[in-house]
């Protein structure tokens, strides 16, 4: 595979008008690139979101920081979507993370004592 002469040419003049500075850079593309975040380009998923999980949180009554919901994660996908916004269960994932939500399971416990 070959490289463009015009991209050659460009790189070249790069590397002779470049300072020392550009060099320790730690950034290769420019900055903004990229696919843009749900966040942005849906508007008002943080506040649907929350309004979701409204009557599902519960926490922690010594640590208000520490938030917790039944729902699981396909279930928050469908109540958005009820809300009109489809969105995966990565971005489900990433807005549990940045609200500081965890997602706990109700446990059916045994007693053991009536199984001998």
């Amino acid at each position: 595979m070959a490289a463009d002469r015009n991209t050659i040419a460009k790189g070249i003049k790069e590397l002779k008008s470049e300072s020392d500075i550009t060099f320790n850079q730690h950034r290769i593309r420019r900055k903004g690139g990229g696919r843009k975040t749900s966040e942005s380009l849906i508007p008002g998923l943080n506040e649907t979101f929350l309004e979701v999980l409204k009557i599902y949180t519960a926490g922690s009554p010594m640590d208000e920081k520490i938030k917790w919901t039944n729902l699981t994660q396909q279930e928050i996908v469908e109540g958005l979507k009820f809300h009109g916004i489809t969105v995966s269960v990565t971005v489900v994932q990433k807005l549990l993370k940045k609200h500081g939500y965890v997602i706990t399971s109700t446990s059916k416990k045994t007693n053991n004592r009536n199984n001998k």
